[in-house]
């Protein structure tokens, strides 16, 4: 992979599932940068991969919540571990990333993506969708899981009705159909923050000023900082409290 020389830098590899670490280049312009970038999950979801995100997390919180994203890269794995991922990542406000530097996401890591409050890649066909098999598309969790993330019709019938062991890369058209931020999560800014989507579209193509934005940017960073925040100290209560636990026999 493109990124391995990098990654032996930051990361120790384990012999099973994904690989996680701290990026050492920049994503978009591929110019080294340090062990400072952002968590970097690559390779196959594997069951209990969620829990080894968060300890990754756990070891250095605010060095995570400093840019507070994910980058992912992965052909597939298990899609109601992907799930649990997609919801940590969620309830964290975390922006996800797929770049042509750490590598494509499909499968598995698709759903991690599409279900993000905010995404973005730096070029097209990056993204891959398979069809689930029958025991993934009979799951109501699945089903929910889905349903829930809004993914563009277009995208469902790939994902539902593809051949199978084929894979479909997503266009621009399709990125931009899917959307830069879910409509939770514009819901959630537009609530927390007043957040104006015209005048986002309008300051980024340069018919106002970025400094019109920068408010409504800095409250996202301020109210999404808070709750990510809270829910790592939650979880690290929880996972305290389950370690005091007698073991059941």
């Amino acid at each position: 992979m493109a990124f391995a020389s990098g990654c032996l830098l930051v990361c120790g590899a384990r012999p099973y599932g994904a690989e996680i670490f701290y990026l050492d280049h920049d994503e978009f312009t591929h110019q080294y940068t340090g062990p400072v970038g952002p968590l970097v999950v690559s390779g196959e979801i594997e069951a209990g991969e969620t829990k080894h995100v968060l300890q990754k997390i756990f070891a250095d919180p605010e060095r995570f919540l400093e840019q507070n994203t994910v980058v992912l890269a992965g052909h597939d794995g298990d899609v109601a571990e992907a799930i649990k991922l997609a919801k940590l990542l969620q309830s964290l406000h975390s922006r996800v990333r797929v770049g042509e530097l750490t590598g494509t996401c499909s499968g598995a890591c698709f759903l991690v993506y599409a279900a993000a409050d905010e995404r973005v890649t730096d070029a097209s066909h990056l993204l891959g969708i398979r069809r689930f098999d029958e025991v993934e598309a009979a799951n109501p969790d699945v089903r929910d899981f889905i349903r829930n993330s809004a993914i563009p019709p277009q995208l469902l019938e790939p994902m539902l009705h593809g051949s199978a062991g084929s894979v479909y890369w997503l266009s621009a058209q399709d990125e931009a159909d899917l959307g830069l931020r879910s409509a939770a999560f514009i819901r959630y800014l537009t609530g927390r923050c007043g957040w104006d989507v015209k005048l986002e579209r309008e300051a980024l193509s340069g018919r106002r000023p970025m400094s019109d934005l920068e408010p409504l940017l800095a409250c996202r960073r301020r109210v999404a900082l808070a709750d990510a925040r809270r829910v790592l100290a939650d979880a690290r209560e929880s996972g305290a409290r389950k370690a005091l636990l007698p073991t059941q026999h």
